[in-house]
């Protein structure tokens, strides 16, 4: 099999995602999948619990790729580590994600978990079908990436004693192979979790409901909704009020007409913008708020076709349907806000906009 130069960690960026406090059952070889829509997180130093354990969080489709990238293990009859080496491989390549790329437009095709824009590489190992690495239909099946990764790392002699960095360097031939090694305790931790179901090592929840709307294309709206229910004053567009509305019926406190007189061009007047608090507005988010403020954040953003969502704004960072291909960014504050403070950088608040 011929060996790919990938860019490591090419094309992605890790979404914000959250807390939780649902364990998966101790003991078993092959725990319930997590859903899409849930969030988990990992304990990846243990010794520390109780203190300030190290903890990562990762989605429900992660986990549920790093299932099947293990699964594939198993069926060959290779070992934990060889597992570790895998999910800490597809970590850095495409965050356990199955990544698309606009380069190979039959990858588009198929289901995917994001874009990625290294050469034609995709899938959850960056695989590039031009090495011969398969077909993009088989590259877009994790479980197939995974086994023929897995098979490549067989081949390599004495990789049970090699650093697991340089056995997935090995294999993948990455522009700087040491990338890989950031990522071995937490692939050692859901590996442990996946492998062994240890109890605690992997919790994960539900991230609160889906957001719907009916897609397509999302033309101006006129500031028709009377009054604004969330503040009972103003205005919201149809468009602004499908989203408060199921927000409000998911418990969420919101705050989305406000004259906003210092900065007139926000959407905020025009009601098409809202403010949802994981917390209280002026202060801090706790780890907790802050990790459901992060999960609806992903919530919001993974349904943006839907919902015509156009920005976003969280803790410190801007996303946007326009950039979408650069992620979530620093967000500056416009020239209008302080992004170093609390408000101002909107690390209380949600921040939505709407087309």
């Amino acid at each position: 099999m011929a060996t790919p130069v990938l860019a490591a960690g090419a094309g992605v960026l890790a979404l914000p995602m959250i807390a939780v406090a649902v364990f998966f059952g101790s003991g078993a070889a092959d725990p319930t999948p997590a859903a899409a829509g849930t969030v988990c997180t990992v304990v990846t130093d243990p010794a520390a619990a109780g203190t300030d354990p190290g903890t990562t969080q990762v989605t429900g489709e992660q986990v549920e790729n790093a299932r099947v990238t293990l699964s594939a293990a198993r069926a060959l009859g290779m070992s934990q580590q060889a597992g570790v080496i895998a999910l800490m491989t597809a970590y850095q390549e495409s965050k356990l994600l199955v990544l698309a790329n606009p380069t190979v437009p039959e990858s588009l095709t198929y289901p995917h978990q994001g874009e990625g824009h290294d050469h034609d590489s995709i899938g959850t190992f960056q695989q590039r079908p031009s090495m011969g690495w398969g077909t993009v239909a088989q590259l877009m099946d994790p479980g197939y990436a995974a086994t023929t990764f897995l098979q490549a790392l067989a081949k390599v002699p004495g990789w049970q004693s090699l650093p697991a960095w340089q056995a997935a360097q090995a294999v993948q031939a990455s522009a700087d192979g040491t990338a890989y090694a950031q990522w071995e305790p937490l692939a050692a931790a859901i590996t442990t979790a996946l492998w062994d179901g240890a109890a605690g090592a992997l919790q994960c929840t539900a991230s609160g409901g889906p957001i719907s709307g009916p897609g397509g294309a999302f033309g101006a709206e006129a500031c028709s909704v009377r009054p604004d229910p969330t503040t009972g004053g103003g205005c919201l567009t149809p468009r602004m009020l499908n989203i408060a509305a199921q927000l409000m019926a998911q418990g969420w406190n919101l705050s989305c007409w406000d004259a906003h007189a210092w900065n007139p061009t926000s959407d905020h007047p025009h009601g098409r913008a809202c403010d949802v608090f994981p917390g209280r507005g002026g202060v801090l988010p706790s780890p907790e708020q802050k990790a459901r403020g992060d999960a609806l954040a992903a919530t919001l953003q993974g349904s943006a076709a839907q919902t015509g969502v156009s920005y976003l704004i969280w803790y410190g960072q801007i996303w946007s349907v326009d950039r979408s291909d650069e992620g979530w960014r620093p967000y500056n504050g416009g020239g209008i806000y302080d992004p170093a403070s609390i408000t101002g950088g909107h690390y209380d608040h949600v921040h939505i906009s709407v087309y």
